[in-house]
């Protein structure tokens, strides 16, 4: 029997497929429900997550957690294209100039220090 995904586990773990396939995975009470959240329901909570870790007004926004996915992504995989598509990128450039702005070394940055001398 193969291994269970991580993102299957947690899945199967919420009892998702417990609930009618309309509803939305997020809704008011945190659980699957007929109600989509609000406009500012992922804000607010990304606010409580940095009340807790003393983090307010360190610069972090909600899009810091698809940086660091995207970093994790990229260590794990080396898949430029996967990444791209994963960030909903237009063109492989736009995921190139993407990582390295968030301080990624792409495997093809050292070629050039391998030419040869003569």
């Amino acid at each position: 029997m193969a291994k269970e995904l991580p993102l299957e586990q947690l899945i199967q773990q919420q009892g998702i497929r417990n609930y009618p396939g309309h509803y939305y995975v997020f809704s008011a009470g945190g659980t699957p429900g007929p109600t989509m959240v609000g406009d500012k329901y992922f804000y607010r909570r990304h606010v409580k997550v940095l009340e807790k870790l003393n983090l307010v007004g360190s610069g972090h926004d909600i899009y810091s957690w698809k940086h660091t996915g995207a970093v994790a992504f990229w260590n794990a995989t080396k898949d430029i294209e996967l990444i791209r598509t994963q960030a909903r990128h237009s063109d492989i450039k736009q995921t190139i100039e993407y990582l390295r702005d968030l301080g990624v070394r792409l495997s093809d940055d050292d070629k050039i220090h391998k030419f040869p001398k003569f």
